[in-house]
């Protein structure tokens, strides 16, 4: 990822900045950063998003012609994938909507319009639905008539994962594939919005999401999603889980951001939204550090209401945390660091548990799995597994050795934060959401390389 490149291309998806603004920093970047840069660009879920946007601001010379083409292709290819998953869609929604099942849709098409407004600028990897956990034997046996199988080992974890045992499909081979119509795609079964147990927070969420669903029609499909309000809490949850378990695509923060600026005049949407956080205090924490990380990056129109979450319940710390390694790690997708830890201490109550949780993501004990095929007995299958093997592995040495190494200064620096007063706090806050934006700006500058 190079971060000249990675700062120009978030200048150009912010919403309230001129395209002048982007297009002579991203000409600067040499043709060889574009091309190292490729996979950072897809695994960050912006590319289609991005060439999008340069198509429609006549900016597509900023971006080397090979780039440009391969650019397309990938476009070409995931219309191709969403034709595919639209019928997929269709016939999925309809087992559930026959058999009485009341559910919801989460992420996916249920993210059209408000949070991406053309649904073949996204990656899309699976379908998600919500159901009451009573109804989860009924909608067992119905997938399963309908040809879908839980993944091995599903049914002990949540989401349970059910895959096509039509052989139509395959799994991804590398990052390309994300866009592949061959690519297999899955369904996964929410019986709750979050994770309790496995994260060790335990927020208060709003009681019974699906009695406040509703019908939506897309493409000539009717199914039910979640009412805007807790479909935002449920993006929030999302966001806030992907970071805390270091794999936080950068669009995550740029479909919340299109949503915050497509309804920053909304007053009644945000009056309900802000009601329906009152008096879960962990949530509305939460919510403040995700909303503080989508406007830092990408600018869009911010309701009042909205800077009276962020002054309430932005804690210093957390915005700390934002400035210090939030931005840096939103562009790398949170994978080259486990500084997550430290906005993760924070919404610990239980300091008994701590030790434990921290210990499993600095040293995770699980090996990654065999891929496709070496089973078999492939040699080359088995020659990429303990490369990949070797690299985790020293991922996981050098993250925790840069955490530890870190750990006195930010203990330290929360320390100071935590002994200001309230007023100072609240200024703090907004000051540590300014001071992260220009820190986005200057993202890119003076760098001299490559990074991985």
């Amino acid at each position: 990822m190079n971060r000249a490149l990675a700062s120009g291309i978030v200048r150009a998806l912010s919403m309230n900045r001129a395209p002048e603004d982007s297009w002579e920093c991203l000409r600067c970047v040499p043709a060889a950063q574009w091309r190292r840069s490729l996979g950072w660009f897809h695994s960050s879920g912006i590319a289609l998003y991005f060439w999008d946007w340069a198509k429609s601001h006549n900016a597509r010379g900023a971006v080397p012609p090979d780039v440009q083409a391969v650019l397309e292709d990938r476009l070409a290819m995931n219309r191709k994938r969403l034709e595919q998953m639209t019928g997929e869609f269709r016939a999925i929604n309809g087992v559930f909507r026959e058999s009485g099942v009341r559910h919801a849709v989460l992420k996916g098409f249920a993210l059209i319009p408000d949070y991406c407004p053309n649904p073949a600028l996204r990656n899309q990897y699976d379908f998600d639905f919500l159901i009451s956990a009573e109804s989860m034997e009924l909608a067992d046996r119905r997938l399963r008539s309908a040809g879908f199988i839980p993944k091995e080992g599903s049914r002990c974890t949540h989401p349970v994962v059910y895959l096509d045992q039509s052989g139509r499909t395959q799994p991804p081979s590398d990052i390309d594939s994300a866009y592949s119509p061959l690519t297999h795609r899955s369904v996964e079964i929410h019986t709750r919005l979050w994770e309790a147990d496995a994260e060790k927070i335990a927020f208060e969420l709003p009681a019974n999401p699906l009695a406040r669903a509703g019908e939506r029609n897309w493409n000539g499909i009717q199914f039910y999603s979640l009412s805007p309000e807790d479909a935002l809490v449920f993006q929030v949850l999302h966001a806030f889980r992907h970071v805390l378990n270091n794999k936080c695509r950068l669009s995550i923060f740029l479909e919340i951001a299109r949503f915050i600026d497509s309804h920053s005049a909304d007053k009644t949407f945000w009056r309900n939204f802000t009601r329906l956080l009152a008096g879960r205090m962990r949530l509305s924490e939460a919510a403040a550090v995700v909303f503080c990380m989508a406007l830092s990056l990408f600018e869009p129109e911010r309701p009042p209401e909205l800077d009276a979450l962020l002054a309430r319940f932005l804690r210093p710390a957390m915005a700390l945390w934002v400035s210090r390694y939030g931005l840096r790690l939103a562009f790398e997708n949170f994978s080259s660091s486990k500084e997550s830890l430290h906005l993760h201490r924070l919404f610990i109550e239980n300091a008994q548990v701590w030790p434990t949780l921290k210990r499993r993501r600095l040293y995770p004990a699980q090996l990654p799995a065999m891929p496709h095929g070496a089973g078999a007995g492939g040699l080359r299958a088995r020659y990429r597994q303990a490369i990949h093997i070797a690299r985790r592995a020293y991922f996981h040495s050098s993250s925790a050795l840069r955490y530890w190494w870190g750990l006195p200064a930010w203990t330290y620096a929360v320390g100071r934060a935590n002994r200001s007063t309230r007023g100072e706090a609240d200024a703090g806050a907004l000051r540590g959401l300014a001071g992260s934006r220009k820190a986005v700006l200057k993202f890119g500058e003076n760098d001299d390389g490559l990074r991985s």
